[in-house]
């Protein structure tokens, strides 16, 4: 017990020479280490995403019941960044940019016995996103999304198509190649296995915003898709 007393007053005495005591070495410790190890889900501002689903025949909202839709023979790609800036409350705010690819994967390109569209169409947005941080269920964390803004496509396929040849409004003269875009989503993690990877369901969609635009309801696609927060 002598050595032990001796040992734990040299090591009190060398701190106190250095201007350091023990509870500001835990107070250290406690702010730093352990709080990283902790990082909460809701601090990751930046991330990229990977995505790709179907298209359906069907209109927007038949998108949140694809157990009926009916399926095209089209598919979607595609990844994109976003970069949260401000918040307000559980509610983050910011900006959302992509790229992807839209194709025909059983050549069923032709439609209204002689009109066509290109087997492949390449598509990029960009927009305002803002995520509900969400809330825990057990393990598995839950969010939500949603993202607004333009989209830009380099032709228009599947249903699209079909419905802008019969649909000949349009107030710029983009043929339905620059369209509004809805992106609402569905995350979920588990935040003690991988607390900056989610898995998601998103809706693709682009339309003519009941007319102001054009008058069509263009591309809607169902996807699901894994996202790296950073």
């Amino acid at each position: 017990m002598g050595q032990l007393g001796i040992g734990i007053g040299a090591v009190a005495l060398a701190l106190s020479l250095v201007g350091i005591s023990p509870p500001a070495v835990a107070q250290t410790f406690s702010g730093s280490a352990l709080e990283t190890m902790a990082t909460p889900v809701e601090s990751w501002d930046r991330d990229v995403f990977f995505f790709g689903g179907l298209f359906h025949e069907d209109y927007f909202t038949q998108s949140f019941t694809p157990w009926s839709a009916t399926w095209e023979p089209n598919a979607f790609i595609g990844a994109g960044y976003q970069q949260f800036f401000w918040r307000w409350g559980d509610v983050r705010f910011g900006g959302e940019a992509g790229l992807g690819a839209r194709f025909n994967f059983n050549g069923q390109t032709t439609f209204l016995g002689t009109q066509s569209f290109p087997p492949l169409s390449g598509e990029a947005w960009v927009g305002a996103v803002a995520r509900y941080d969400g809330v825990d269920l057990g393990p598995v964390h839950a969010g939500l999304a949603m993202t607004a803004g333009f989209s830009a496509v380099t032709g228009l396929i599947g249903s699209e198509a079909v419905r802008a040849s019969t649909h000949p409004f349009d107030r710029f003269g983009t043929g339905g190649k620059l369209l509004y875009y809805l992106g609402p989503e569905i995350d979920l993690s588990m935040p003690e296995v991988n607390p900056n990877v989610e898995v998601f369901w998103r809706a693709q969609h682009r339309s003519g915003g009941f007319g102001s635009l054009m008058d069509l309801d263009g591309s809607n696609a169902d996807t699901v898709g894994v996202r790296f927060k950073f």
